[in-house]
């Protein structure tokens, strides 16, 4: 699990609205999925850094993300940004920077994803920044906050942060925020949670709102011996409006776990769906951290970090009429040229059922890659590379968000390096 992520910067932001004339398709055999940058984050000074938590989509087609560092700065790298990304008439896009955060009881470094609200309003989390102070017993740092941006009727966005975390109720949130049908947010913090020095290892935590004013309620406090510790993905909904996710550690063997959070009258309970590395040998995976999805028969599937056989893995959870989940091992994944290497970011679904998602190492350049697993029908699942990145001046480099796919299934994403300028990219990749 990685709490921070590395700063570069995009000087077109700066510049305002830019279209994006030049765009590079990846060398690939006739057939293939092809590759294009549309973006390219740029280091220099005071524009945008590190595209972090992936890309939303709003019914137009525009994308919408964040940068961890870059914007308003103190000769530094900036504490983080948030761009839109606008298709054109040409085929080409144009980029603008919505907000810029500017740190102390603001937030910086914006880590996870965006959500986006039925009037058009984005939320998201900084990982630092806002009103209190927290510790690890070995530092202090400020806590984090939840912030919300909306149009202000004048042609741009103004920018408010609706909540700040504390030592209490946990700190650092990286991971995106989910929304109900009702427009509350739902999120996890990392650590904290109690006092310091009492044990407790992050939250899951609700922002309830109520006019222009929101208060948050602990759902779960992980604690308890067994639990599990630091969640650091988001959070999913089923269809009865239970919550299920993550921890990147903790559980029986200390290998994370799966969690549901169900909603009875007395309050969110939680059960422990499965325990990673169970068997002491990693064979189940370890270390989850990229979030769950959903498929249509109730199966839940996610990635591991590492495990498998040692390089992360890809994994069914299927329920049972007895309550309990069994894990199936859908690939491990491993170090040579025509494989990938730990993923740490949620799969997607296309349209035929088919898998994709993104390792942070590995491919042909040992710079990560975006890979599918396709069912064969009799339980089996085929994996293919889908594309290496190359982390060079014509292609990004290290990817660690997850995938958003379109109607036709394209696929875009972000990387964190590389481009023409070094400071990571946005791209499409076209099956």
């Amino acid at each position: 699990m990685r709490l921070t992520k590395q700063y570069a910067l995009f000087l077109t932001l700066l510049l305002g609205t830019l279209l994006i004339a030049a765009a590079h398709t990846a060398a690939q055999p006739p057939g293939k999925p092809t590759e294009k940058v549309l973006l390219n984050f740029v280091i220099n000074y005071s524009a945008a850094s590190g595209p972090s938590g992936g890309l939303i989509s709003d019914a137009a087609g525009n994308l919408f993300g964040v940068t961890t560092g870059g914007g308003k700065g103190d000769g530094g790298l900036g504490y983080g940004t948030v761009f839109e990304m606008s298709p054109t008439a040409k085929g080409g896009w144009k980029a603008k920077s919505l907000y810029q955060f500017q740190a102390g009881t603001d937030g910086q470094g914006p880590v996870g994803g965006l959500v986006m609200d039925s009037s058009g309003n984005l939320y998201g989390t900084t990982q630092y920044g806002g009103t209190h102070l927290c510790t690890d017993n070995f530092a202090n740092f400020s806590c984090g906050t939840v912030f919300e941006l909306s149009l202000n009727g004048a042609g741009g966005w103004s920018e408010k942060v609706i909540y700040n975390f504390s030592q209490k109720d946990g700190y650092a949130p990286i991971s995106s925020l989910v929304m109900d049908t009702a427009g509350n947010l739902y999120g996890t913090t990392a650590a904290g949670g109690g006092g310091v020095g009492n044990g407790v290892r992050g939250t899951v935590f609700e922002l309830r709102r109520t006019g222009e004013e929101w208060a948050e309620l602990i759902l779960h406090r992980f604690a308890q011996a067994g639990d599990g510790a630091s969640p650091s993905s988001s959070l999913i909904f089923d269809a009865a409006g239970n919550l299920y996710g993550e921890t990147a550690i903790g559980g029986q063997t200390e290998g994370g776990t799966v969690f549901e959070l169900s909603h009875t009258a007395s309050g969110w309970q939680e059960q422990i769906l499965f325990d990673f590395d169970t068997d002491g040998s990693g064979a189940s995976g370890l270390q989850p951290n990229g979030g769950l999805i959903f498929d249509r028969a109730g199966n839940l599937y996610g990635t591991t970090f590492y495990g498998g056989i040692g390089y992360g893995t890809a994994f069914e959870l299927t329920p049972t009429s007895g309550g309990d989940w069994n894990e199936t091992v859908l690939y491990s994944f491993h170090p040579d040229p025509n494989n990938a290497c730990n993923p740490a970011t949620a799969l997607v679904f296309d349209a035929a059922e088919n898998l994709y998602g993104t390792t942070t190492w590995g491919g042909s350049a040992s710079n990560g890659s975006v890979f599918t697993l396709k069912a064969s029908g009799d339980g089996a699942w085929t994996y293919s590379l889908v594309h290496s990145f190359l982390n060079s001046s014509a292609d990004g480099g290290i990817p660690d968000s997850s995938l958003l796919i379109d109607s036709k299934g394209n696929l875009y994403g972000t990387t964190t390096y590389g481009g023409t300028g070094g400071g990571g990219t946005v791209f499409e990749i076209t099956p």
